[in-house]
């Protein structure tokens, strides 16, 4: 006899009847759209470490690290969904994409502890809010039909952010953290405050572009685009991107902007 129980997010595999006890931990859900559908799962697993995917149809996959960026692949001859488990040391994985035809879905609170890269892909449909992303996380891709949402304070950690489609943020620019060089926000998000700040890391691009109501005023534009200049070197050819629902920005940002321009960056706003 077999007996299941879901604790935080943690699926235990009891056999009465056995010895075996299995500890599986939730993973996401995997909907096909057609009939011999591949769902493929990219990952990294440092050495010494072991996991198993159980597909979610009685098929299961053995994963023995050390493995680099490598795809594992499951067909599914059904059009349904299906829920994924991992049993072992799933919180080593520590790189993470979600590729396939079909639609993951899930709540970021079960993403593995140690990951450090996690790209989810327009089609999936995960949700939840980024206070939940883990704490070593250092590039952090979201687009298209996932609904994260949160303070971006939660992102403080994070060096390459590009977070666009159906999510929601919002908070002050200013908690955004010293690592990040990388720095991609739009779509509904409302973010709508800057009061100032000493940017420390030079940027390959900045661009927020609100579509939702929200966005800085013309002042905070300003000042925004003056720390910029003041605290960043553009010479290696950054973009600052300041269009969508944000104000226009006013002659008090002309200096900043034409000495970032000189420098070699690019200067994108709404006038």
């Amino acid at each position: 006899m077999l007996g299941t129980i879901y604790r935080s997010g943690v699926m235990s595999d009891i056999y009465h009847s056995g010895v075996q006890f299995n500890l599986a931990y939730k993973f996401c859900s995997y909907t096909t759209n057609t009939t011999s559908q591949s769902a493929d799962i990219k990952l990294s697993l440092p050495a010494g470490k072991k996991i198993t995917i159980y597909w979610g149809d009685g098929a299961s996959t053995v994963i023995t690290g050390a493995v680099t960026k490598t795809t594992y692949s499951h067909t599914y001859i059904d059009v349904k969904t299906y829920n994924l488990t991992v049993s072992g040391d799933y919180n080593d994985i520590s790189w993470l994409q979600f590729i396939g035809d079909g639609s993951y879905g899930g709540n970021i609170k079960y993403l593995p502890d140690n990951l450090t890269y996690l790209l989810l892909n327009p089609a999936n449909t995960f949700t939840g809010d980024v206070i939940n992303l883990p704490i070593n996380l250092n590039f952090c891709y979201i687009s298209g039909q996932n609904t994260v949402f949160g303070d971006i304070q939660n992102l403080q950690n994070i060096s390459i952010i590009y977070i666009a489609g159906n999510n929601v943020l919002y908070g002050d620019l200013n908690s955004i953290g010293s690592l990040t060089s990388f720095f991609t926000i739009t779509g509904k998000n409302t973010i709508s405050e800057y009061t100032g700040k000493t940017w420390t890391t030079n940027m390959s691009n900045f661009k927020l572009v609100p579509v939702s109501p929200g966005g800085l005023s013309s002042s905070e534009i300003d000042q925004l685009l003056i720390d910029l200049d003041e605290d960043l070197d553009w010479s290696g050819g950054g973009t600052i991107t300041l269009t969508g629902t944000n104000a226009s920005r006013t002659s008090a940002s002309d200096a900043a902007v034409n000495n970032i321009i000189a420098e070699g960056g690019t200067v994108i706003t709404n006038n």
